[in-house]
C-alpha cells in the first residue's frame, strides 16, 4: 500500500475511534454529514496517547510524517 493511502487509513481508524467514543463529536458530525462536509475537513490537530512515544511515532515516521521531539 502507497505510504499516503496508509496514512490517510491510519487517520481515518483514528477518527472512527474518536467519533465512536464522543458524543459531542458525533453530535457535530451527524450535521456536517447532512450538508456533505463530513467531519475529516473540520480537524485541525490529532493528539495521539501513548505509553511510548518512540515506538508509537516509528509508524508514522514510517508512513512520511516528521518527528521533532516531545
Amino acid at each position: 500500500m502507497e505510504r499516503g493511502v496508509e496514512l490517510e487509513a491510519v487517520i481515518d481508524g483514528l477518527l472512527k475511534n474518536y467519533l465512536s467514543r464522543n458524543l459531542a463529536a458525533r453530535g457535530l458530525q451527524a450535521p456536517l454529514d447532512e450538508v456533505g462536509v463530513g467531519f475529516r475537513p473540520v480537524v485541525d490537530h490529532l493528539t495521539i496517547r501513548t505509553r511510548d512515544i518512540d515506538l508509537r511515532a516509528e509508524q508514522f515516521l514510517r508512513l512520511g510524517c516528521g518527528y521533532a521531539g516531545t
